[in-house]
């Protein structure tokens, strides 16, 4: 089987008369096993925290969703422990990414926070 997994990416930015947009085509991949994770994580805040990837192994496809209510913490991600930050998912923000990480850690800000991850093995 090939084309099981499928991106889609945009992002439109629109102020005053000033407006622009980018868009990717869905893409596909072809998925070589069958390893995918979803899952919802509570990070803690105290330090940072692997991510649970389950059977996931480097590369592939994953979207994070910080999935705290507006006003509530945001969560940091880093590729390794002792890393810096890379992307900061404020309430109720998302990112979706090729990861190369091996072992992703996350941390949340002042209290625990709940992060959605969904990952595809390519």
């Amino acid at each position: 089987m090939a084309d099981e997994a499928t991106v889609r990416l945009s992002l439109a930015f629109e102020k005053g008369r000033m407006s622009d947009s980018v868009a990717l085509a869905a893409t596909t991949y072809d998925v070589s096993g069958n390893n995918y994770t979803r899952n919802i994580q509570d990070v803690g805040f105290a330090a940072p925290e692997a991510i649970a990837l389950g059977d996931l192994t480097v590369g592939g496809w994953c979207y994070f969703r910080n999935l705290e209510a507006d006003g509530g913490n945001f969560v940091q991600l880093y590729a390794a422990t002792g890393e810096t930050a890379f992307i900061k998912l404020k309430a109720g923000e998302a990112a979706i990414f090729p990861m190369i990480a091996a072992a992703p850690f996350a941390q949340a800000d002042t209290a625990a926070v709940r992060l959605l991850f969904f990952g595809i093995d390519l």
